[in-house]
């Protein structure tokens, strides 16, 4: 497979996994000062995908889209979506879905959407933690997770999903979707496109998981069923401040089969962080439900999966959550909350 990448940065850790399955990468990038030997100029010709992960390649994309090329994510709508919180209102409204304004939620839960060929698929449920301590009440923290678990598909049709679908069938788009809820279930906003963490996620809820969904309109409806876990590790201070000057640094990592780099390059086959934005990049880890629906059963093989792979981390200080570990995390003290590595 060649995937050609319109990129701000966020293509690099997908065309690590990519290299690593032995397949192809080129990138327009615009503004990124990492990425170097993962993402080197090239276009789009003979391409068999095209990912657009940021902002600004919108026409771009939905000309590739025309000329007949495979396109995940970008274009005008999905920009326009992401950047106008009026524009997303207008657009759900029509389709009769109300958006609440929840900005209060401090564990935002969410909705793992995917659309390709007229089909809209629901395809994981989870939360994102965002916060220290107290159940995720805290301050803001260098330490993000995700936790997602597949959705049941024998239940009850969701009409807002069906109604979403019937307004996106003429919408230039294919790809994911992340739509925001609240604790009583109300929408409380919606992405187009690659979400940090999220879509690492759904990549590790599967094995080959990112091939399968870069192939979606060769196998709609084909999604996974288990669990998973992403962990972000980042590079203290935080907030992070981008020194004036700063050495590419080597690293190893044990475990690379569950590692997304970010911050960094690839000389001679050996990752160097770059400290650029600070997040050296994202491990992941998956769990399978237990057999009798015990709630949350498949958590703590996954928490020690993905906290062994960022341990296998050997770039001093490198910073991520430990209260992944226990089942429900933000339930630890300020001390434990962050590991660091001496």
């Amino acid at each position: 497979m060649k995937a050609h990448f319109l990129t701000q940065g966020y293509g690099v850790p997908l065309a690590f996994r990519l290299l690593l399955g032995g397949h192809e990468c080129s990138a327009q990038k615009r503004g990124v000062p990492y990425g170097k030997g993962l993402l080197d100029p090239g276009d789009a010709s003979g391409a068999d995908v095209v990912i657009c992960d940021g902002f600004g390649f919108g026409e771009q994309a939905d000309g590739l889209r025309a000329e007949g090329l495979r396109v995940l994510c970008g274009g005008k709508f999905a920009e326009l979506m992401n950047a106008r919180a009026d524009c997303q209102r207008s657009f759900l409204n029509r389709a009769g879905i109300e958006l609440c304004a929840d900005a209060e939620a401090k564990r935002p839960r969410f909705l793992a959407l995917w659309y390709g060929d007229g089909r809209l698929d629901a395809i994981g449920s989870g939360r994102l933690y965002l916060h220290l301590m107290d159940g995720d009440l805290g301050p803001k923290t260098a330490g993000v997770a995700c936790e997602i678990e597949p959705v049941e598909k024998n239940g009850e049709p969701d009409s807002r999903i069906e109604a979403l679908r019937l307004a996106l069938r003429k919408i230039a788009y294919e790809g994911p979707i992340t739509v925001g809820l609240s604790d009583d279930d109300a929408i409380t906003g919606i992405h187009f496109g690659i979400r940090p963490l999220v879509f690492e996620a759904l990549c590790e809820m599967t094995p080959g998981g990112l091939e399968r969904l870069l192939n979606w309109d060769k196998e709609p409806g084909l999604w996974p069923s288990d669990c998973a876990i992403a962990l972000q590790i980042s590079v203290p201070p935080w907030p992070y401040e981008i020194p004036r000057k700063t050495p590419s640094t080597p690293f190893e990592v044990e475990d690379d089969r569950h590692f997304w780099p970010l911050d960094v390059n690839l000389e001679d086959g050996d990752l160097e962080y770059v400290g650029r934005v600070g997040i050296l990049g994202v491990a992941t880890a998956r769990g399978r439900p237990a057999k009798d629906g015990e709630k949350r059963a498949w958590w703590p093989e996954a928490s020690y999966r993905v906290l062994r792979t960022a341990k296998g981390v050997s770039l001093p200080e490198i910073q991520y959550r430990g209260d992944v570990a226990i089942k429900e995390p933000s339930q630890t003290t300020k001390e434990t909350h962050i590991e660091r590595a001496d």
